[in-house]
């Protein structure tokens, strides 16, 4: 009898090893990012308001720097969401010149809103102005553009840049220790009145031959 259930013991073993191995295996793997209920997996979720936006779902797509006549209060920089959800700026710094904090504000997925630097206006879901003439204009032959996601101007926050011009800038380094720029990948100087805009808002894979230059720009949409 003794023998019968020693035998008996071992051909258990095994498979209870087994099952109770995978059963903490997925309990651990699992764990940060499903919660189970039952036979219902529900996927882990952020705990914020709007989702974070993912990595290039917002940025800038068309930028004005040498307006016709007087620059202050006509230069403007574009952005665009090319996410699939709305997205939360409050608080992102804006760097066309200098910084541009943006106010309470969301952006639609598919929409652009156009920042007016230096501009007098009404804020609006497609325009917003800083109704200051504080901050340098943008250089009307060289330059760079960022968008942070917070007041902190370093590699793990910057979301978006482009240069133009010739020579280097202060926030290249940045951008490049980022892996969202290539050291001294540079847009041409574009002629005064023109503008600097993605040839497709959809695609920005972070170098200069995204971008082209427009001689009619379109603030706020875009023309194939």
């Amino acid at each position: 009898m003794l023998q019968r259930i020693k035998r008996t013991i071992k051909r258990l073993f095994f498979p209870l090893a087994i099952i109770f191995m995978a059963t903490s295996f997925t309990g651990a793997y699992f764990s940060d990012s499903v919660s189970v209920s039952g036979n219902t997996f529900e996927a882990g979720s952020w705990g914020g308001g709007n989702p974070p936006p993912g990595p290039g779902e917002v940025g800038i797509s068309e930028f004005v720097y040498d307006a016709v006549g007087a620059d202050t209060g006509f230069e403007w920089v574009e952005l665009y969401n090319r996410g699939s959800s709305l997205i939360d700026l409050t608080g992102y710094d804006l760097y066309a010149g200098h910084y541009f904090t943006f106010p309470s504000f969301s952006l639609n997925a598919g929409q652009f809103v156009v920042v007016h630097m230096k501009g007098t206006g009404v804020d609006s879901a497609t325009d917003l102005y800083e109704n200051s003439t504080s901050g340098t204009d943008m250089n009307n032959t060289y330059g760079n553009l960022a968008l942070f996601k917070n007041s902190t101007h370093d590699s793990a926050n910057i979301v978006d840049y482009v240069a133009y011009g010739v020579g280097t800038h202060a926030l290249e380094g940045t951008a490049v220790s980022a892996s969202i720029w290539a050291n001294g990948d540079l847009f041409p100087d574009v002629p005064a009145g023109h503008s600097i805009e993605l040839k497709d808002p959809n695609i920005d894979t972070n170098q200069s031959g995204d971008w082209r230059n427009q001689a009619t720009p379109s603030l706020g949409s875009w023309t194939p």
